[in-house]
């Protein structure tokens, strides 16, 4: 018999004695010796249980399982991390991660490895990168597909910013260093390009603020007789 299936049971049948089953429950002969055996026999099962228990949340048993389930188990979104499990991805994050940005993904696997308020910190800015990064490629792909490239780009200047600063040969540090300008150029005419867009939208929204202010000009004695006949409760016999 299983731990699961002798513990349940064993709670099944304390919760019958403790409702009040009585010795009539019990048609058969030498009642009472019967009844006391079986009340022994619940009170053993129940010592054995709860040790099972105690043994189980020792081995790092996770809340909510029931004796021998779970211990060692790894649940779906989870994953391993120093000193026991720690919240993991979701799975379409990680998918969505492992496709457009294996780089950013590559760095949530090693800060699973440890644990600390600034390892969380950094765990939490990669899902909400990835979430925001999802959201932008389902409604605005040409937008997503210049973030991704500038991402890119400025992983491309770090990693030429590391090479310059290791190497020794002033030949190879030089060429680096025009691979880095290309790189920096172009990351700079992208970020311009975005800039110049966020700019018109600002535009946009001010030319409509601007027509709305107007608009409440022209009829500001009609805005002005309908709240004092709010305020003074003429208007209700007209409302719709």
């Amino acid at each position: 018999m299983t731990r699961t299936r002798r513990w349940w049971i064993a709670v099944a049948a304390v919760a019958c004695l403790g409702l009040g089953v009585g010795p009539d429950a019990f048609a058969q002969p030498d009642r009472k010796q019967k009844m006391e055996e079986t009340r022994e026999q619940l009170r053993q099962q129940m010592e054995r249980a709860k040790g099972d228990r105690a043994s189980a949340q020792g081995g790092g048993m996770m809340g909510g399982m029931m004796p021998g389930e779970g211990a060692g188990m790894m649940m779906p979104g989870m994953m391993p991390g120093v000193g026991g499990m720690m919240p993991g991805m979701p799975p379409e994050l990680k998918d969505f991660l492992v496709e457009e940005f294996p780089e950013r993904f590559e760095h949530w696997l090693e800060l699973s490895k440890h644990k600390g308020p600034e390892v969380e910190r950094e765990r939490r800015e990669i899902m909400e990168f990835a979430q925001e990064m999802m959201r932008l490629r389902h409604e605005n792909p040409e937008a997503f597909e210049e973030e991704r490239e500038t991402q890119a780009l400025e992983r491309r200047s770090h990693e030429l910013g590391d090479r310059i600063h290791r190497t020794e040969d002033e030949v190879e540090r030089e060429a680096l260093r025009k691979k880095m300008k290309g790189v920096l150029g172009e990351l700079f005419d992208i970020r311009e390009s975005h800039r110049e867009r966020e700019a018109e939208e600002i535009e946009r929204e001010l030319e409509r603020i601007r027509a709305i202010l107007k608009k409440r000009q022209d009829n500001r004695d009609a805005i002005i007789k309908r709240r004092m006949a709010e305020l003074s409760g003429e208007g209700e016999a007209l409302e719709w």
